[in-house]
């Protein structure tokens, strides 16, 4: 057999990446961006026109003021980035007023993405709460889509089963079993991804995916700056998809969950 070489495809559309965060030197202290300019530049650089995200301070679940300081955050770098950076709304289930205020305060501003939240990082375990349920039960009711990091596959079944008109789209579909993942997504139709983390970590994974539950329920993420946002784009430009296939999730299953335009 003749192995050849497949030729990178051409991408006339922009990329947006739906699983950043606007960090400086987050868990990447030698070589993260230092400033925005340098943020840009990297992202740029990778392939990426437009990001989203939001701020996560790490905390043990007992700072109150949390929330604002999450959604001011990710405010300012709205306001120095504009259009490039699609904010993302913070929660917390420890404060449910604070974060119900957050979450209308956003969707008044336009902005329709909750997260990537992460409670690993925040203070808490798991997502199927009745706490967390107050604020998802408001999210879901204005329609926004929620972003979260994987817990654990019972945890996420109950909250796809508490919120089914809720779109819930999953970070790392890798982590821990991309099997046990789509399984999740076959039985919740409201289960999507983002290919952030080790979502493109097996060869064909995606492919596999896109089989199993449809091109339409996969975003591209990277979790840049905490990763390479190149290893991303280049492992997704050589699995084996059609051009149709790898533009929805570069770029048109965001615009649809968020009403986003590129234009």
């Amino acid at each position: 057999m003749e192995w050849k070489i497949r030729p990178i495809p051409e991408i006339d559309y922009p990329i947006i990446d739906a699983h950043a965060h606007p960090y400086f030197n987050r868990d990447c202290p030698l070589t993260g961006p230092k400033n925005y300019d340098q943020y840009q530049q990297e992202i740029s650089g990778a392939g990426t026109s437009f990001f989203c995200g939001t701020c996560n301070i790490r905390n043990d679940g007992t700072l109150p003021d949390v929330v604002e300081k999450e959604n001011e955050a990710v405010l300012q770098w709205r306001e120095h980035f504009g259009e490039r950076f699609y904010p993302g709304v913070n929660i917390h289930p420890n404060y449910p007023e604070a974060s119900i205020a957050a979450v209308k305060r956003f969707y008044d501003m336009g902005f329709r993405w909750v997260g990537e939240i992460a409670g690993y990082v925040q203070g808490y375990r798991e997502y199927a709460t009745p706490e967390m349920a107050k604020i998802l039960d408001v999210v879901s009711e204005l329609g926004m889509v929620l972003n979260l990091h994987p817990s654990n596959i019972d945890d996420l079944d109950r909250l796809l089963t508490r919120h089914p008109r809720l779109k819930i789209v999953i970070a790392h579909p890798g982590t821990p079993d991309c099997d046990a993942n789509y399984t999740l997504a076959e039985k919740h139709p409201n289960a999507y991804f983002d290919l952030s983390g080790r979502g493109l970590s097996r060869w064909h994974m995606l492919r596999w995916g896109i089989d199993r539950i449809g091109v339409e329920r996969f975003l591209f993420g990277t979790d840049y700056p905490v990763l390479n946002p190149a290893s991303f784009i280049a492992g997704l430009l050589y699995e084996p998809l059609t051009p149709a296939e790898r533009k929805a999730i570069l770029h048109d299953n965001f615009c649809h969950l968020t009403g986003f335009t590129t234009n």
